[in-house]
């Protein structure tokens, strides 16, 4: 949650891109490389920010019994998995659009509504959180694999509604 909020405010860009979709960009370049593009800040953010503290944290932990280079060594990747969990995530975020009317007809109006915007904040948390504790019972591939695959998920996701919504300006 921490790694989605620090790159939350670098993020702005996307949240624009997503206000203007479908409008001809000023610089003749296709929606999809926009998104890339507007990608390099919050990731950039984050590896400043999350990778000294990943190392921080793994070098303080170097000294501690039980604990191999191995360990640190995933330690790191799972650190970039997050952050690259976080920053897809909030593309996300950016181009999922309104509360679909369905939902905020259906009685629930307000609490539907924050639950919509909480979703990415919460895939980060609880993925994050559920990786964490596997990554604490030992050294193993599986939360290094299980945050890039929720990361590609997720880009997919952003992906997509980023198609969605330039093609639903189009005539």
């Amino acid at each position: 949650a921490a790694a989605y909020a620090g790159c939350g405010r670098l993020s702005e860009g996307l949240r624009l891109q997503s206000d203007t979709a479908g409008a001809p960009t000023l610089i003749g370049v296709t929606p999809r490389h926009q998104l890339l593009a507007h990608l390099v800040a919050p990731g950039v953010g984050s590896l400043v920010v999350g990778l000294p503290v990943a190392l921080g944290g793994s070098l303080l932990l170097a000294d501690s019994p039980g604990i191999s280079v191995a360990h640190l060594a995933l330690t790191c990747l799972w650190i970039l998995s997050v952050l690259a969990l976080s920053v897809s995530s909030q593309a996300w975020g950016a181009f999922r659009g309104s509360v679909p009317f369905d939902l905020v007809v259906s009685g629930a109006g307000p609490v539907i509504t924050v639950l919509w915007y909480a979703v990415p904040a919460l895939v980060v948390s609880v993925v994050g959180g559920v990786l964490t504790g596997q990554l604490a019972t030992g050294p193993t591939w599986w939360p290094f694999a299980g945050a890039s695959f929720a990361s590609f998920g997720v880009l997919w996701l952003a992906v997509a509604g980023l198609d969605e919504r330039t093609d639903a300006h189009r005539l």
